[in-house]
């Protein structure tokens, strides 16, 4: 399979991520060579900075003599903060769903940090994901918005039923408090009916700041970390590789592997999922079973998906890379329907204000 190293860890990150996860001797030489490259007195990269409190766990900082522990202390501690924050937003809007009769899920960082991290804060997040079915949302916002959350978006009232045909979510607050994302979808792509279905029919219960709710099982867990993770980004994607891995730890027995590989092929979206597998085998030792790693070694991307790596795997500049989730749901959509309409609408007007914003500035 093709890859392309710019997904991937830099060499640097790639030794902070060693600290986080190797066992202890492995993970202090990992450690001291990250400090011998990194100036921690200049900026940290977000990605890094997001591992530093598993470092901290990782190599019991509190009684290790090792440098800068007092710093990564200190980020460990504000991850705990802003986690307790996100748990407790998500709590307070599972709560309200609950109330108007609206089925809900976490997914992403909350139900991580919670059942599959030895303690919440390892798990840094800045917001809480919140997951409704698609007919509820509409009825989802409304409850929300009569309880003070509201989108930022600067005409989110007047095309709010554009955006959530455009969109798979849309980023809540209520004040100066915690964040959520309310999604609608579960990831940027459309899934296949049956894998949305399974999503909701093999969910797990959680408790959430109180509230009692549901979050993906093991092999939903999985795919959506992996789909979510490899995706274009500025810099290379470094949460997801834990994330993976903490799921495969604890859970390999439970990932239904042929389901996970048929859903992947019917969806399009099986070489994200083989790039991401691999990855974690080849550099981290990952369980992966070896037919799967086979099926991954054999596979050749559709069509589909490698027009779609151009658009978000890719290294792309200009208007194409800035609507590159937009353009690569076309791929996905059925030509002449609603979604398929409103995304060329959207990309068409993005189009035409780049090119005024062009013409004025010369």
């Amino acid at each position: 399979m093709e890859t392309r190293d710019y997904l991937w860890p830099t060499e640097d990150q790639l030794l902070l991520l060693r600290a986080a996860l190797s066992e202890r001797e492995e993970a202090r030489a990992a450690y001291s060579a990250w400090c011998g490259a990194v100036d921690l007195a200049g900026p940290v990269d977000h990605g890094s900075m997001g591992l530093l409190p598993l470092v901290h766990a990782n190599l019991d900082m509190r009684s290790a003599d090792l440098p800068h522990s007092g710093l990564i202390a200190g980020v460990r501690r504000r991850s705990f903060v802003e986690v307790q924050r996100a748990i407790g937003g998500a709590g307070e809007v599972l709560a309200l769903l609950a109330d108007a009769n609206i089925p809900a899920m976490v997914i992403k960082g909350v139900p991580l940090a919670l059942d599959y991290y030895a303690h919440p804060g390892l798990r840094p997040m800045a917001d809480a994901d919140v997951l409704v079915e698609r007919q509820h949302a509409e009825r989802a916002l409304d409850t929300l918005a009569d309880a003070g959350w509201q989108s930022d978006l600067p005409d989110w009232v007047e095309r709010r039923d554009r955006y959530l045909t455009l969109r798979h979510a849309v980023e809540l607050s209520r004040g100066a408090g915690a964040i959520v994302d309310l999604h609608w979808r579960p990831v940027h792509e459309p899934l296949p009916a049956d894998a949305e279905r399974r999503l909701w029919s093999c969910a797990a219960p959680i408790t959430v700041g109180g509230a009692a709710t549901l979050r993906p099982d093991a092999t939903s867990m999985l795919m959506h970390v992996l789909l979510h993770g490899l995706r274009r980004n500025q810099k290379a994607p470094l949460r997801w590789i834990p994330d993976a891995l903490a799921v495969l730890a604890r859970e390999r027995t439970s990932i239904e592997w042929d389901w996970l590989v048929a859903t992947g092929r019917r969806a399009r979206m099986f070489n994200r999922l083989g790039l991401g597998l691999r990855f974690l085998h080849d550099n981290f030792a990952a369980a992966i079973p070896p037919e799967v790693l086979l099926q991954i070694d054999r596979s050749q991307p559709s069509l589909v998906e490698r027009l779609e790596n151009q658009l978000i795997l890719g290294k792309r500049r200009g208007a194409i890379a800035l609507n590159s989730y937009r353009a690569a749901m076309l791929l996905r959509l059925p030509a002449g329907s609603a979604p398929f309409v409103a995304v060329v609408d959207f990309l068409r007007r993005n189009a035409v204000r780049r090119r005024e914003s062009t013409h004025c500035a010369r």
